[in-house]
């Protein structure tokens, strides 16, 4: 009987463009943000197709064993001096709603039916926020002309949230020092688009952070990931894991799993999943992948 393997996946491939948003003229689309400081920002500038919503871009953080600013606002980031940067926001104070993402056009050719999308969140600081849940939530906007940072969405897709990793029953008004700002978790899911995105047409992906009840986190994102349908079929993109075999055999009232690939490209690690009736499905284990391989 066969089985499915649930597997968290990127791809390399980029498509970057210098109008005002980046068209894709092939099935993936990639943005890590560099190693520079982002020490400033300009719309569509700072990266191509990349809008933020705030008047005033609130500045660039190096999160070290000092707290950051309490300011709301949208922020680039890195994690004690590593360069490797993020962009994100903390909704606070006047900034009750903070917004960003990135306009993309499709040129393909075709109807573009789903898009799969990933790129790894982090929590960038602890605030004293008396258990309260944050979260940065995530909806897109379909539209036949560029659309704006602040346009209406198209739809909500709660899979794509970022919910926070860590809480803190404190209550206060301050983040707490030495927070370790490299924790993060990969985000990913599939968006069945209600109507194909035909071409030409332009869609924003959006992360929207609001002024959550009492304090707020940090909270930012990193190496985001666009992999576009172009079959005309909903959420049918390949994974980029070429599996050669599946074995399971009964060991002393254990099942041990064996598998091997031809072929692994940044492949970060497989889901087991097991099931009693074969419809429902739950984790039991995770396993690395083995990132990049040919063997």
């Amino acid at each position: 009987m066969n089985r499915c393997i649930p597997i968290a996946f990127g791809l390399s491939l980029a498509a970057v463009g210098l109008s005002a948003q980046v068209p894709v003229t092939s099935g993936s689309y990639v943005q890590d943000f560099g190693n520079a400081d982002v020490a400033s920002w300009v719309n569509n500038s700072t990266y191509p197709g990349w809008y933020q919503s705030q008047a005033t871009f609130a500045g660039h953080v190096n999160v070290n064993s000092t707290a950051p600013v309490n300011s709301g606002g949208f922020y680039t980031y890195e994690c004690n001096g590593s360069n490797d940067q993020k962009i994100g926001s903390r909704g606070s104070g006047s900034a009750t709603l903070v917004r960003y993402g990135v306009v993309l056009r499709n040129q393909t050719g075709a109807p573009i039916a789903s898009l799969r999308m990933s790129y790894r969140g982090y929590q960038m600081s602890l605030a004293q926020n008396g258990n309260a849940v944050n979260r940065t939530t995530f909806d897109y906007v379909v539209s036949s002309s560029i659309p704006g940072i602040s346009a209406s969405a198209t739809a909500v897709v709660p899979a794509l949230n970022f919910t926070q990793l860590q809480n803190s029953g404190v209550a206060g008004a301050n983040q707490i020092n030495g927070y370790p700002c490299t924790q993060s978790t990969l985000v990913s899911g599939c968006i069945t688009l209600g109507s194909p995105l035909v071409n030409g047409s332009y869609i924003l992906l959006r992360w929207n952070d609001v002024d959550d009840p009492n304090n707020d986190h940090h909270m930012a994102i990193d190496d985001v990931q666009v992999d576009f349908d172009l079959t005309g079929t909903g959420c049918s993109v390949l994974l980029p894991v070429e599996l050669v075999s599946f074995e399971a055999r009964h060991e002393q009232g254990q099942v041990r799993l064996t598998w091997t690939t031809a072929t692994e490209h940044d492949n970060d690690y497989f889901v087991l999943e097991r099931s009693t009736d074969d419809l429902l499905f739950g984790p039991v284990a995770r396993v690395p992948g083995a990132g990049n391989s040919a063997h």
